[in-house]
């Protein structure tokens, strides 16, 4: 049996990528491949832990996935997040080409850690400038705004831009 298909993050961890979850997976088949993928992972003894994004759309495998560990870490509307700890694990310190056997090696001196994961994010932090050039012209600078967030309409960026004028000609702006 296989197990799901993974990418193994800058952080050491397991990010679950298998598109089958996108296809509304039964429930008996993916409480049987996480049960292995779980098992295939903990052997290795070298992933701190498992990102595991279930869309929305397939969340009846939320329960199946919690019964297996699986703690909740964040949702959006289309998606849930869970995360798993995968216990302890070893640092591994060399990152030759031949990882698994130096790894095996490496066991004996290298100090067993636990996976210490962040917590989800619970604020958003906007930041805003001008730039006056010798011309006293502006740059304007755009704030990207995500997907799921709601776009700034054209009237209120006008309205920004209004008020950032009127502070500047009647040097307001500056306490």
């Amino acid at each position: 049996m296989t197990t799901l298909k993974y990418r193994v993050t800058s952080y050491n961890c397991v990010q679950v990528v298998d598109d089958r979850l996108l296809q509304r997976a039964e429930a008996s088949w993916f409480d049987t491949i996480l049960k292995h993928s779980l098992s295939e992972w903990e052997k290795l003894s070298k992933y701190k832990a498992v990102w595991l994004q279930i869309p929305a759309e397939s969340a009846a495998l939320v329960a199946v996935a919690m019964n297996q560990g699986f703690e909740s870490h964040h949702s959006h509307p289309h998606y849930f997040m869970l995360t798993r700890s995968l216990g302890e694990y070893y640092e591994s310190k060399d990152e030759s080409s031949n990882k698994d056997k130096e790894h095996e090696a490496n066991k004996s001196s290298s100090a067993k850690k636990d996976a210490q994961l962040p917590p989800a994010p619970s604020h958003f932090v906007g930041v805003a400038g001008i730039v006056f050039n010798e011309n006293d012209e502006i740059l304007m600078v755009q704030e990207k705004v995500d997907q799921q967030r709601e776009e700034v309409s054209k009237e209120q960026k006008k309205k920004y831009i209004y008020i950032f004028l009127y502070l500047y000609k009647t040097k307001s702006l500056f306490f």
